[in-house]
């Protein structure tokens, strides 16, 4: 039971960075784009 915990508190927290870097990555795109434009 603990290590299923520690499997779970795993997948929480890979899921929780990737979804921070989606919203970097997204971000840092869309700063880009509105970079191009104005020049």
């Amino acid at each position: 039971m603990g290590a299923f915990v520690c499997l779970t508190d795993v997948a929480i927290e890979f899921h929780c960075k990737t979804v921070l870097f989606d919203f970097i990555l997204r971000l840092g795109m869309a700063s880009s784009l509105e970079r191009f434009k104005i020049n």
